[in-house]
């Protein structure tokens, strides 16, 4: 279970890497291409939910080296959210900055990746040719008013 948990913990951690590193790059291609921001941002989209399982799985195995399967059955029982606080409170109580200073910053990362992409998506998202505005009918419009003693 160990080396399987590991390996999942490596996994997505050079997913993380490997995202950000293509994250520049496409970013700077996206500044001068104005029909690729749409699709920069469905990819910073993808990688905050990767950036955010990296996060996850790094912060339950800081639980559980600090606390054991009692910290770790805890964070999973109040959601995610849980578990990087609690490798937060791991840390502190550890005294060891540098780690609080990494996971929030590693927390940082996928909550902008998520906001910056959503804000890029529905602001450059083409609308398909068939898209139109529908115009009320007035028969629509009349049963919106109100009711009268002559109606």
């Amino acid at each position: 279970m160990h080396t399987l948990w590991h390996g999942a913990e490596l996994v997505f951690a050079w997913l993380a890497k490997f995202g950000l590193m293509l994250a520049v790059p496409s970013g700077l291609a996206a500044l001068f291409a104005r029909r690729f921001r749409e699709h920069w941002g469905t990819y910073l989209l993808v990688l905050a939910y990767v950036a955010g399982m990296s996060l996850w799985f790094a912060s339950a195995s800081i639980v559980h080296q600090a606390w054991g399967m009692v910290g770790f059955v805890i964070g999973c029982v109040t959601t995610p959210i849980g578990m990087v606080c609690g490798s937060l409170l791991a840390a502190y109580t550890r005294h060891t900055p540098r780690m609080i200073g990494g996971i929030l910053v590693a927390a940082a990362i996928p909550l902008i990746c998520h906001f910056c992409g959503a804000w890029l998506v529905e602001r450059y998202m083409v609308k398909p040719a068939f898209a139109f505005e529908v115009e009320p009918s007035d028969a629509i419009q009349e049963l919106d008013t109100e009711p009268t003693l002559h109606t």
